[in-house]
């Protein structure tokens, strides 16, 4: 679904690439999702946000747009600690997470703020000019 006309919000079995920054989302509830895609419709890189729920199951496309995307977040909320295709995800350089603070004594990439995360690192590609 486009969200404007440089952003995309894509789910299973869909894909989009293009020359756009590409985002995941996985396991956000379509409420938190939406407050963090709205305030990103404001940015003037292209987007593609690709969104993984709980009830997707397709864990094929999952890791291949995981390995695919610039930035991976998670909500680990209402993960169990042996979701072992998450855990796959979790340790690689441009994934982050959020919803289970105490991991991360183990991996690096927990934030609160999912936004300003995804602001970062957005703004981060655009300054070295890759998109």
């Amino acid at each position: 679904m486009k969200t404007t006309d440089n952003h995309v919000v894509v789910t299973p079995p869909d894909r989009y690439w293009d020359n756009a920054f590409n985002i995941l989302l996985i396991d956000f509830d379509w409420h938190l999702a939406e407050s963090i895609i709205n305030p990103l419709r404001s940015s003037t890189i292209d987007l593609s946000i690709h969104l993984y729920t709980s009830n997707d199951n397709d864990t094929e496309w999952l890791l291949n747009v995981a390995n695919a995307c610039d930035v991976v977040v998670m909500d680990l909320s209402q993960v169990t600690n042996n979701d072992i295709v998450k855990g796959q995800l979790i340790s690689k350089h441009n994934v982050w997470y959020t919803g289970r603070r105490y991991f991360s004594n183990i991996w690096q990439g927990y934030t609160e703020d999912v936004l300003t995360t995804l602001l970062i690192e957005i703004n981060k590609q655009h300054t070295q000019g890759s998109i």
